[in-house]
């Protein structure tokens, strides 16, 4: 809950992350090799986050997406590919 991932899609999210450590596990495997797998998984990985960015504009939470979203560096929001890498 402190990244601000809902429980409802924490299966989902380990599923990409382990994908992406695991990448030439063939039971972690996503696509027909490692290197596919990590590029199915990673970009999973950046379409969520970027929705979820997206969501924290709108509606601000307590979690560190949202901080992120929100943090600044003097006066400019920090960019979203900064939050995203």
């Amino acid at each position: 809950l402190m990244l601000g991932v809902p429980r409802a899609d924490w299966d989902e999210m380990h599923r990409h992350v382990n994908s992406i450590i695991n990448n030439e596990d063939p039971d972690a495997q996503l696509g027909s090799n490692p290197v596919e797998t990590l590029r199915i998984a990673q970009k999973w990985m950046i379409d969520y986050l970027r929705d979820a960015i997206r969501q924290r504009h709108e509606r601000p939470t307590e979690d560190l997406i949202s901080r992120s979203v929100h943090a600044r560096i003097g006066d400019e929001l920090v960019p979203q590919e900064n939050i995203l890498w």
